[in-house]
């Protein structure tokens, strides 16, 4: 572990701690070294399945366990939850209802089924975090809806846009701080939002 431990805890951090794709992700320790298995985890998540036949087969990856939860959605919380995929560093009930047309019930069934997690901050002030690797499950699912997906990406990258813009009197006068923290706890949105807008020019 002494060796090993910067990369132990990137495989962590990738699956934020996930149970079952830590469960996945142990046994190929007896072939390859855990930065390999985290370079594997980088480039295909379906790389986290289960070789054992003991395993029931709804836990022999996680794509299963995916699949299966996705097909238990309403249509509309499937809508909302591959727009939501568009977010990083989670978000707003605000950036949700304004960029993916989430409605608080719709957000509290995502909520209620493990989806989603709600991070209370000390001021008060709760966001929205989707774990990574339901995000990048439900991204693909919205890219396979061009129409939507191209729609829901113009909507976040005008939200963040316009929400840095609204900040620039702050930035230039005495609330410098206080704009300079929001701005921070966005900053992954508003990074994928900038590179989204400069790729459509």
């Amino acid at each position: 572990l002494e060796v090993e431990a910067e990369a132990v805890s990137h495989i962590c951090q990738m699956v934020e701690g996930m149970p079952l794709a830590l469960e996945l992700a142990a046994p190929w320790i007896k072939s390859m070294s855990c930065s390999e298995i985290a370079t594997e985890i980088e480039r295909n998540r379906d790389f986290l399945s289960a070789r054992l036949q003991n395993v029931p087969e709804r836990h022999r990856n996680l794509q299963a366990i995916f699949v299966q939860t996705w097909e238990g959605l309403s249509k509309g919380e499937q809508a909302v939850f591959q727009r939501l995929a568009v977010f990083r560093g989670g978000f707003s009930r605000e950036a949700a209802t304004v960029v993916a047309g989430a409605s608080l019930p719709l957000l509290s069934s995502l909520l209620d089924k493990s989806l989603l997690r709600w991070e209370t901050k000390t001021e008060g002030n709760g966001r929205y975090q989707i774990h990574e690797l339901l995000r990048q499950y439900a991204k693909e699912k919205l890219l396979e809806a061009r129409n939507t997906a191209s729609e829901t990406l113009a909507h976040h990258a005008r939200y963040y846009t316009d929400f840095l813009a609204q900040r620039l009197d702050d930035l230039l006068g005495g609330r410098q701080i206080g704009a300079l923290l929001e701005i921070e706890a966005e900053l992954a949105n508003i990074r994928a939002a900038w590179v989204w807008a400069v790729e459509q020019g």
